[in-house]
């Protein structure tokens, strides 16, 4: 991870994180949910992608 200047970060390199939240969490800089953060291509949520 590398700071652009002192309010944005962005990440080097390709990263998993399991669960969606986490990522979500480092993105928003808060906790959060990500299977209902997270949108897909569709436009649709993780969470409603997954129940469906």
């Amino acid at each position: 991870m590398e700071c652009d200047n002192k309010n944005f970060y962005k990440l080097t390199k390709d990263l998993e994180f399991n669960p969606q939240s986490t990522a979500a969490a480092i993105v928003r800089n808060s906790s959060t949910n990500g299977t209902k953060e997270w949108k897909i291509k569709i436009k649709i949520t993780l969470d409603k992608y997954e129940n469906n």
